[in-house]
């Protein structure tokens, strides 16, 4: 009797491949060996093993040479059936590469590129403030898509979706990889989201046209008009890098600056300008862009962002004009204020959701979410959303500029029969007062 195949969970690949690992000791031998080199070659193999007909093929353009430099297999069969992977992923995997990405890159090389990557719940709870209960007849992008962890959990609503499951497979299988794409700048994060989608499509890769394709693009959603994607998106959602203007390098700063300019989110001279004192953050550029290139009118957007740009100075001022430029008007729906929970392993941030839409101004007061932890109760990644709203309490704030007559003034928030009150104390004093020495 053969052994059942094992399952392609994130458990089983950090005990298999993950740091300390024979596996990594024999094809990435410490202290030269290079994890980025280690990881592209497993998450490779892993597509092969998965799709064996079209895996390779689907990240032919790809620097997969580049990436992997000179590690090579280590037999000519497949790693993974070595291993007895089975090539269908449990349905409860969610996205099963972020944690051991997360365990092998160093937090130096992640935290450059702004790499935090999203709790299951969390997405969740983005796909649930933007009302996706997974229609395959959406188009949806995520312009920042890292790992896939977007890509994944749309696909799973939308295969769980009573219409999907009416539908033929081949057709169900078109309408996935035609409405539900990504963008990444990193070609690691490109190989990783398309092996995911792989392992979300699951046994309908059986009904696979030769002609398939993944639309996860190797591309910068900050680009005009990224290549081959003409259409816009019923949905934009995702977690963008969060990357301050200081971290950028110089020349991604010069080509990124006529965008800050036209949507007016830079407003900064002189020294501070130079120095980045406003802490502007990249997150707010690609919601913009986002917004601007890539939604239809009728759209909205998701974002996991920082929650600092609905309260702070500075860049947060340009943010909160919501509007594109001198055009369009922008509508804040909804924020969460996450910060209390600190969703992101290993980072202290001040986490938000914004959902917004474009064609109307924000009216206030906005409906602002606070969420906080019940006593005694401990949040992890592994959690379900269900899980998580068990243990935090969510209080239905208001929240609207702290000077009325200034609409990009930093936010007052708080329970609706408290800012009643505060708003009347707010203004600016007549008292004239005199130094005397």
């Amino acid at each position: 009797m053969s052994p059942r195949p094992k399952e392609i969970t994130p458990e089983n690949l950090l005990a298999d491949l993950g740091p300390g690992s024979a596996i990594q000791g024999s094809l990435c031998p410490a202290p030269s060996g290079d994890i980025q080199a280690y990881y592209a070659l497993i998450i490779s193999e892993l597509a092969a093993h998965v799709a064996p007909d079209a895996g390779p093929r689907l990240m032919a353009d790809l620097p997969l040479a580049e990436l992997m430099g000179a590690l090579e297999p280590p037999r000519a069969g497949n790693l993974f059936a070595d291993l007895g992977y089975a090539r269908v992923t449990p349905d409860r995997a969610g996205d099963p590469l972020k944690r051991l990405y997360l365990e092998l890159m160093p937090p130096s090389r992640r935290h450059a590129r702004g790499e935090y990557y999203t709790p299951d719940w969390l997405v969740d709870h983005v796909l649930d403030r933007l009302g996706y209960q997974g229609d395959a007849r959406l188009r949806v992008l995520d312009p920042a898509c890292g790992s896939g962890t977007f890509i994944v959990q749309l696909m799973r609503r939308a295969r769980s979706n009573p219409r999907s499951r009416r539908m033929p497979p081949r057709e169900l299988l078109g309408l996935l990889t035609r409405n539900i794409v990504g963008f990444d700048v990193n070609p690691l994060a490109v190989l990783t989201a398309r092996t995911n989608m792989l392992l979300a499509l699951g046994d309908l890769l059986q009904h696979a046209p030769p002609e398939l394709q993944l639309p996860i693009h190797l591309t910068d959603a900050l680009d005009s008009r990224p290549p081959d994607m003409a259409p816009r998106f019923d949905l934009v959602t995702g977690n963008p890098p969060w990357l301050n203007w200081a971290d950028l390098p110089d020349a991604y700063r010069s080509k990124t600056e006529p965008l800050w300019k036209r949507y007016k989110l830079f407003p900064h001279k002189g020294y501070r300008a130079r120095l980045g004192g406003a802490m502007d953050d990249l997150s707010i550029l690609l919601l913009y862009t986002a917004m601007d290139h890539h939604l239809l009118p009728h759209g909205a957007l998701g974002f996991v962002i920082t929650q600092s740009v609905f309260q702070s100075e500075g860049g947060g001022k340009g943010f909160r004009r919501f509007q594109l430029g001198d055009g369009e008007p922008l509508e804040v729906v909804s924020v969460d204020d996450l910060t209390a929970l600190q969703p992101f392993e290993g980072a202290a941030t001040r986490t938000a959701v914004v959902v917004m839409k474009q064609g109307r101004p924000t009216r206030y007061p906005v409906p602002y979410h606070r969420w906080v932890k019940k006593r005694g109760a401990r949040l992890s990644a592994n959690l379900t959303l269900q899980d998580v709203k068990e243990r935090v309490d969510i209080h239905p704030w208001i929240a609207r500029p702290i000077h009325g007559q200034d609409r990009t003034s930093p936010w007052l928030v708080g329970a609706r029969s408290a800012l009643t009150w505060t708003t009347r104390c707010v203004g600016q004093s007549a008292y004239m007062g005199q130094s005397r020495y």
